[in-house]
């Protein structure tokens, strides 16, 4: 296939590769996905990035999410590891969907229970990276400069009085 991403759950033997199809554009990103589900069926599907909705979405939507904002040089999503998705794929099949805003925010919660709250913050950036893109539909912190001021500082009101301990869009995009 050639893939531009791979993904294996040793646990449920669960697995994602993935590439750009070829109907792919800048503006209507698509990712080619192929796989096994939990149940041990192959599976093949093409994935509109731009309507991934991290509140309804499926493991291999977001995986593809995350591959795609690293590709584009989202430097915090590229290096992540992932763990929310990876220990997901043990139980969850990466075809069924669900709220990933509530699963990272539970994540994140019990991160913070266990005096992880840096690690918590990360997972928390993370997300908003996830639904910041789906909000402009296709816009990534690393392109923030192609978005008005007004309409990031809304994002960056809301975030910043929620999650205090995140760094400001404008010192995320100075990063990226």
């Amino acid at each position: 296939m050639g893939c531009l991403h791979s993904e294996l759950s040793p646990v449920s033997g669960q697995k994602l590769h993935m590439k750009y199809d070829e109907s792919s554009t800048d503006d209507d990103p698509v990712m080619y996905v192929e796989g096994k589900d939990i149940q041990g069926k192959r599976f093949t599907r093409k994935i509109q990035l731009n309507d991934v909705n991290a509140e309804n979405a499926t493991p291999a939507e977001m995986a593809a999410l995350r591959v795609h904002l690293a590709q584009r040089g989202d430097k915090s999503v590229k290096a992540s590891s992932g763990i929310p998705l990876m220990a997901l794929g043990s139980h969850q099949d990466v075809n069924t969907t669900m709220d990933f805003k509530q699963y990272y925010e539970n994540w994140a919660s019990n991160l913070e229970n266990a005096g992880l709250k840096q690690n918590a913050g990360i997972y928390m950036s993370e997300l908003e990276r996830y639904r910041f893109y789906h909000r402009t539909k296709g816009v990534t912190f690393s392109d923030t400069s192609s978005i008005s001021s007004t309409a990031t500082e809304g994002w960056r009101t809301k975030t910043m009085s929620t999650f205090p301990q995140l760094e400001s869009s404008k010192d995320v995009a100075k990063r990226i």
